[in-house]
């Protein structure tokens, strides 16, 4: 009996002293952390000696999102952040640092795309030559656009309006549902001018397709958060009625 408690002790303080595999730091993609699309940025630093960080997160084909990194709001030091986000494939990069268009932010990264297959996206984050051993904080969000509700029963006619709040020319790509959800009509790379307007009626889309009377409308774009707003408008000329909404980002913030 004296022996078996000695055998449960040892092997208590052997558990203590060896570390588990659900600590290990995430430095590869194996070890890469689950990210919930939205959540609270996590904050993480980055040392010489484990300088690359792993981060997956789950995509929706034709959605989009972003990536965005810089120091974090406790850091002291000058910090600069490199990011890296790739397909499932773990090769296949998603995208280049935008952080130079608007919003820009000096020694800051972010990325920002289309989701080209409903996947896991690879997120790696890295410091910059000579910026180890700092704190950075990263978020991952998506950034799709949606409007709820488009109607072109009748003589009724449905313009989505789209504004590009930045100075660099933009691609989108625009969806529409029917009431169960499924995919009637598409426009993909489109393109939106420098601070620029961008309008489409529902029915050069969806007629005759054949027309389909209500529909949601979803925007997906390459661009930094808000980088596109818009409304969708819904008037007939016949009864003088009309019908505005908002375009909305998901937010989990």
């Amino acid at each position: 009996m004296v022996n078996r408690w000695a055998g449960y002790m040892l092997l208590a303080g052997l558990a203590a002293i060896v570390p588990s595999a659900a600590q290990a730091q995430n430095t590869t993609f194996g070890t890469a952390v689950h990210l919930l699309v939205g959540q609270t940025p996590i904050r993480v630093t980055l040392t010489a000696a484990a300088p690359d960080h792993f981060y997956d997160a789950p995509v929706v084909a034709g959605r989009s999102y972003c990536a965005e990194a810089s120091a974090s709001e406790t850091e002291l030091n000058p910090a600069d952040p490199v990011l890296t986000l790739l397909r499932q494939d773990q090769a296949t990069s998603l995208g280049p640092d935008i952080s130079l268009m608007e919003p820009k932010g000096a020694q800051t990264a972010r990325v920002c795309f289309i989701a080209p297959a409903t996947e896991t996206a690879f997120i790696k984050l890295s410091p910059a030559p000579g910026f180890e051993n700092r704190e950075y904080t990263m978020r991952f969000l998506e950034t799709t656009l949606f409007a709820n509700w488009a109607f072109i029963g009748g003589d009724y006619l449905s313009f989505t309006l789209l504004r590009n709040t930045t100075n660099s020319q933009l691609s989108l790509n625009l969806t529409w549902r029917d009431t169960a959800g499924n995919i009637v009509g598409t426009r993909t790379a489109q393109s939106i001018a420098p601070n620029g307007l961008y309008f489409i009626e529902a029915r050069s889309v969806l007629c005759p397709n054949p027309c389909t009377g209500q529909t949601s409308v979803e925007v997906a774009h390459a661009g930094s958060p808000e980088a596109i707003v818009g409304s969708q408008t819904t008037l007939s000329g016949a009864t003088g009625l009309s019908f505005d909404t908002l375009t909305f980002q998901r937010r989990t913030w």
